[in-house]
């Protein structure tokens, strides 16, 4: 039996899924650059805070300044982190409505080119969200190493023991910052690519949209569904329509229906966006011929 992804003979050799999956290469690679430069930004506060534990006098006649030299870099790092979180949002923004042109170009010539500018209504909020996202996992950060100073203090802990703990507090700022990073960019970049789709469907009314996973190794089973029941090879579904996700109850969502625009779409529980891969693209039935 030939497998759901190639369900076409000739779907992983024509220009619809060549272009498809250059453009999730592209978005996916795009991640991969913002999440290195947020572990560049955790390192260099986790080096920081270490070594203003190591180079203190470590007792309690000094505890007001130890903290304030740490509440101080970790919020120069939260307000590091949201400047830079709001940037990469803004640029996988632009990045998923030049995708949907470029889908729509590539397969269906210049007379699928639309002189109207990219929207930027949602980007705004989107920003908001990001940036609020990484602050709470900052200031948590804050907190708990702010707690560590003090207890260690108290219970006359050796410097190096609280340095250690420190650096793990910060460290765990790294691996909860990427989820935030990778779903937050997707979701961007989904949300430009949905919206540049709806107007080029009001310029030409009849554009539907195919659901295309992305192959990740421990997929979301409703994934994969999604991928089989709205694939090219099925037709799709409208534009003006919205996908439905329906997660066993094996999936962290919980058996249930679920309604998305596209993946990663705002109104879908954690459970099913956060760290998801997938994409969604556009598709007119004549250009299969």
């Amino acid at each position: 039996m030939v497998p759901p992804r190639v369900i076409i003979a000739a779907a992983s050799r024509s220009a619809f899924d060549r272009t498809a999956r250059r453009l999730a290469t592209d978005r996916e690679k795009a991640e991969d650059v913002a999440v290195r430069a947020l572990i560049a930004m955790v390192k260099d506060a986790r080096r920081e805070v270490v070594a203003h534990v190591a180079d203190s006098a470590w007792d309690r006649a000094h505890q007001r300044d130890i903290l304030r030299r740490l509440d101080l870099t970790l919020r120069q790092l939260g307000e590091q982190v949201e400047r830079d979180v709001r940037q990469r949002l803004a640029v996988s923004w632009e990045n998923g409505a030049k995708g949907a042109d470029t889908l729509m170009v590539t397969l269906g010539g210049p007379g699928e080119r639309i002189a109207v500018p990219v929207s930027r209504r949602d980007l705004e909020t989107l920003q908001e969200l990001g940036a609020e996202l990484v602050k709470d996992v900052t200031e948590a950060t804050r907190r708990r190493v702010a707690r560590e100073v003090r207890l260690g203090i108290i219970a006359e802990k050796p410097a190096h023991e609280v340095a250690r703990k420190i650096a793990d507090h910060v460290g765990g700022t790294e691996s909860r910052g990427e989820a935030i990073y990778r779903t937050e960019t997707g979701r961007a970049y989904s949300t430009a690519t949905e919206t540049r789709y709806k107007e080029h469907d009001r310029a030409r009314p009849g554009l539907r949209k195919v659901w295309l996973h992305s192959g990740a190794a421990n997929p979301r089973p409703s994934h994969v569904h999604a991928g089989r029941e709205y694939s090219k090879a099925a037709g799709g579904i409208p534009v003006s329509e919205d996908f439905i996700l329906r997660p066993g109850a094996d999936e962290a969502a919980g058996p249930g229906e679920y309604l998305a625009a596209f993946p990663r779409d705002p109104r879908l529980p954690a459970g099913l966006s956060v760290n998801c891969r997938c994409g969604h693209f556009a598709w007119r039935e004549e250009w299969a011929a």
